[in-house]
Order: structure tokens, then sequence, then C-alpha cells
């Protein structure tokens, strides 16, 4: 659906394979907003030195929703719009939008 209407998508893995293996059992990593958010800001900050064509708009669901939130927060300039889980995107400047957006 993205990529038709002509948007490029890139998904991000927040936890590293040794991590998600362990945060099955402890659920340490989940619930560490502060390494998530960093972790996306991470990825915004590679997709802006490398020229992202385009606005950087972010999705996620449960933690990933919130660090989504916060990097928008700390990025505003960087960061067009955010989605949390598939809630209705919240785009700068304008109200959101009435349709729901469908997962992809």
């Amino acid at each position: 659906m993205l990529q038709r209407a002509g948007l490029q998508s890139v998904l991000v893995d927040l936890l590293a394979e040794d991590e998600e293996r362990r945060d099955l059992h402890t659920s340490e990593h989940r619930f560490d907003i502060d390494s998530l958010t960093d972790r996306v800001l991470a990825a915004v900050d590679r997709l802006t030195t490398e020229g992202a064509d385009g606005p950087i708009v972010l999705f996620g669901a449960s933690t990933g929703a919130t660090a989504a939130l916060r990097s928008a927060a700390a990025q505003p300039n960087a960061i067009e719009a955010e989605s949390p889980g598939a809630a209705v995107p919240t785009w700068r400047g304008h109200r959101s939008r009435k349709s729901r957006l469908q997962p992809c």
C-alpha cells in the first residue's frame, strides 16, 4: 500500500535477536523506553544523513509507539508524523484523518 502511494518504507527491529530471546523470559528490554527511543532516533538520524527522499513518518505499536512519539517530540523538524499502533496518523499542522490506516 505504501509503495503504491509512492512512499518508501523501512522496517526496524528495535531489539537485537539475542535481546529478543532473553526478553521473552525477562521483559527487560521491551519496557526500556529510553533505549527504544534512542534506537528510533538512531534510525531517523541514519535516514536523514543518507538523504531520505520525502517525509519521515513513524509507526509503532505498544512500547514501539511510545518510542516513536518520544522520537517525534525530540526531532520535530526531521519527523513529519507519527502513528501509534493502528491509530490515525497525527500529521504536523493538520487534524488527524478520519479513516484508519490498513496494516501493510
